[in-house]
């Protein structure tokens, strides 16, 4: 009998998910139609690209590349999946913590967090096998089991690395000197960014790291054509708009606080347009000098251009962050990616082109006016 009470825990907290769609369906209707849209755009713009530039590549080497593709992200499900495993087995509260306090048998509850688990994985992998790994993978049979094995491991690997720490100490980020309500808002969520948001870190860091891969390409033993560097100033760009993204995601969570202190829809993208110029500016200023130190000032007007082009992609996130769900970072990143890509290309044809910057951002602030309190 143990193992039905164990499936129908495992009901009710599938069953979860589809009250949350069901009673706030209207708001994820509209994320799935600005997710298909953003997708939509990018399938129209590279379509012709793709389609061209693939008859040149012959089949052997297109099937290779998509193995390629598809081992990378069989690689990538194990982490993936570990997520929602660790949240469902340490998450307090948690329907696990209140089946636990209302007297069920740890024997039950232990059979339920395993079964959760089994389903979490299984849908996890048929998912990625029927859309990725059969279509583009069409690996033996020997070596689909080791990449399957493989992307396990990795997955238990981070289930064993993620650890509470015994004693969390928090040392304060901020000081009791009187400020200007503005400032401190800016400097919490500044300080958040590069002492505890890991995903933000990581983004910054990664970002950093292909700034200097630039350079190395660009270095006389090398000397990569310069696009190639436009289009790595670009995924540098990107990964640095992802860092405020991923810190408004958390301030979401905690949204409450400033509309309870009175914060005005102008006050809080102030915040974050003070929070995107600081990173716009410090990484478009390295990526120019690292660009100068190993080309030298023979092209300098063309090595400049990285700095603008860099800088666009945070630059953009203050017009965008409420457009759609601010809760949704990946939302966001599209966004800025579709647009970054554009107004960046036009900065790399012509220095003129720049004067769309700010005219751009006036016009996308005004499509979210005032959605602060309603988000």
């Amino acid at each position: 009998m143990s193992i039905f009470r164990s499936l129908r825990l495992v009901g009710y907290h599938n069953k979860q998910s589809v009250l949350k769609l069901r009673y706030d369906l209207g708001r994820e209707l509209v994320v799935l139609i600005s997710s298909a849209v953003l997708l939509g755009l990018f399938a129209y713009i590279f379509r012709d690209f793709l389609n061209d530039k693939l008859r040149a590549i012959p089949p052997s080497e297109q099937a290779a590349i998509a193995r390629v593709f598809a081992t990378v992200l069989l690689l990538m499900v194990g982490p993936l999946v570990a997520a929602p495993i660790y949240r469902l087995w340490r998450d307090d509260p948690s329907l696990r913590s209140f089946a636990l306090r209302s007297g069920e048998r740890p024997a039950i509850i232990k059979g339920f967090l395993g079964l959760q688990t089994l389903i979490l994985i299984i849908f996890a992998y048929v998912l990625y096998w029927q859309l990725v790994g059969i279509p583009w993978g069409k690996w033996e049979l020997t070596y689909a089991l080791m990449w399957q094995g493989l992307s396990l491991i990795l997955g238990f690997l981070r289930l064993a690395l993620h650890r509470e720490k015994s004693s969390p100490i928090f040392k304060p980020l901020l000081d009791d000197s009187p400020s200007k309500r503005l400032k401190t808002l800016t400097d919490w969520r500044w300080k958040q960014i590069f002492l505890r948001n890991r995903l933000a870190k990581l983004c910054l860091g990664l970002a950093f790291f292909l700034q200097v891969a630039s350079g190395v390409l660009l270095a006389p033993p090398l000397r990569a054509p310069f696009p190639l560097a436009i289009l790595i100033a670009m995924a540098s760009g990107l990964l640095i708009a992802c860092a405020p993204s991923f810190q408004l995601e958390e301030d979401m969570r905690a949204i409450w606080f400033e509309r309870q202190i009175a914060c005005s829809h102008e006050e809080y993208v102030a915040v974050y347009q003070r929070i995107c110029l600081r990173l716009a500016v410090g990484f478009g200023i390295s990526a120019v000098v690292i660009a100068l130190l190993v080309r030298g000032f023979e092209a300098a007007p063309e090595t400049l251009k990285l700095m603008p082009i860099t800088a666009l992609f945070p630059l953009l996130l203050p017009a965008v962050m409420f457009q759609i769900a601010p809760e949704r970072p990946l939302l966001q990143i599209m966004s800025i990616a579709l647009v970054g890509l554009f107004l960046g290309t036009a900065i790399f044809a012509h220095w003129g082109s720049i004067v769309v910057l700010p005219v751009a951002l006036t016009y996308a602030k005004q499509y979210q006016q005032n959605n602060f309190y309603r988000s």
